[in-house]
């Protein structure tokens, strides 16, 4: 079984590439990058796609900025949804990744058959992509935030505070965590599986920003935290009080805690940290 992970050289097609490989699947990631073989860019036409021989393909790839999105919806229409449905067309079975903004996050634990009700171009333009996927057969992985050691992040939250300094992180924005390698787990499993419909992986609770670097603080045992509002900095329509999904297909949520911990020990264990 061939997969196609477009997008390739993300931080989630990489570790979706990864876990698929070493369930014994053969992999063709693709990258938009000059000189970068099978070459996909989904801003270009479909005519210039280097698309082998797929049973399935994940979409990780695209303008996936909430400020990228409402610069240019129509742009990112055509990268997100029109180019999608072209790769649909190609290949049997296609994964969308999705997010928490298709809903407006007004409470927790928005279930899977809930209509959408995006309150940005982001959520908008994700809405309308999970329905060409589905349409096609296919499938939507809607995630919460996806922490990493390499997320910038992260990264400058843990290297400020092991230098003793004072982190700044909103206390009225939420997210609900999951792990690069929670999200990869589940994309491998719908992707071999060919697990169609709508699928939801996010943490089991909200938390703020300034509880995650809380928690980072305490697992380093350094630094401080200063509370801010995101409301001074980021537009009202993107913040949500809520950012928590109910988990699919009979699966538990995972903790949205221990997501912060375990990306926090990945990070610590990283060579020069």
């Amino acid at each position: 079984m061939t997969i196609l992970v477009a997008g390739g050289d993300s931080a989630i097609g990489r570790a979706v590439a990864a876990e698929l490989e070493r369930r014994g699947c053969a992999v063709a990631a693709t990258s938009r990058r000059a000189g970068r073989h099978p070459s996909l860019d989904l801003a270009k036409p479909p005519t210039t796609w280097e698309v082998p021989d797929a049973s399935a393909a994940l979409v990780a790839a695209g303008i996936g900025s909430l400020a990228g999105c409402e610069a240019d919806e129509a742009l990112a229409r055509a990268v997100n949804v029109t180019a999608v449905a072209a790769l649909a067309r190609r290949v049997p079975f296609v994964l969308v990744l999705s997010t928490t903004q298709v809903f407006a996050g007004d409470r927790p634990h928005y279930p899977a058959d809930a209509p959408v009700c995006p309150a940005n171009a982001y959520g908008r333009v994700k809405a309308e992509a999970e329905r060409v996927a589905l349409a096609a057969g296919g499938a939507v992985l809607r995630l919460g935030k996806v922490l990493s050691p390499h997320l910038p992040l992260v990264q400058d939250f843990v290297a400020t505070l092991r230098a003793g300094g004072t982190v700044e992180a909103f206390a009225d924005m939420v997210l609900a965590p999951v792990t690069l390698d929670q999200v990869a787990a589940l994309a491998a499993d719908i992707l071999v599986g060919r697990l169609s419909g709508i699928h939801q992986l996010s943490g089991d609770q909200d938390i703020t920003y300034a509880d995650m670097a809380r928690l980072m603080a305490e697992s380093v045992g350094s630094g401080q935290v200063r509370e801010t509002s995101a409301s001074e900095r980021v537009p009202a329509h993107f913040i949500q009080a809520h950012a928590t999904l109910a988990a699919t297909g009979g699966r538990t949520a995972p903790s949205s805690v221990e997501a912060v911990r375990m990306v926090l020990a990945q990070t610590l264990s990283l060579p020069g940290e």
